[in-house]
């Protein structure tokens, strides 16, 4: 059995929301999970769990494209590894 490495208690996965914050919007990604401490309530999310996290948020961003910022785009781009002229022609913006 894991142990939390913050106070040692037992880990446990439970539903997890994750969040970025950018150009002060909050992106929320609910659909997921993470291993969470039952002592500390902390948690630890593995690199891969992170990026499909952030695959997920960048969805979010460009579905909502009408509202997105310069910066928020750029975030998208980056977590989707895209050049511009890439995210352009996705979105048929090119």
């Amino acid at each position: 059995m894991e142990t939390c490495r913050e106070c040692s208690g037992v880990l446990q996965r439970k539903p997890y929301t994750f969040e970025v914050s950018i150009d002060d919007v909050l992106v929320r990604v609910p659909q997921g999970t993470a291993v969470f401490c039952a002592n500390c309530n902390s948690y630890r999310l593995s690199g891969r769990e992170r990026e499909w996290y952030e695959r997920r948020a960048a969805a979010t961003i460009l579905r909502s494209i009408a509202r997105a910022s310069g910066r928020m785009v750029r975030y998208a781009r980056r977590v989707l590894g895209l050049t511009q002229a890439e995210l352009g022609q996705l979105l048929t913006c090119a």
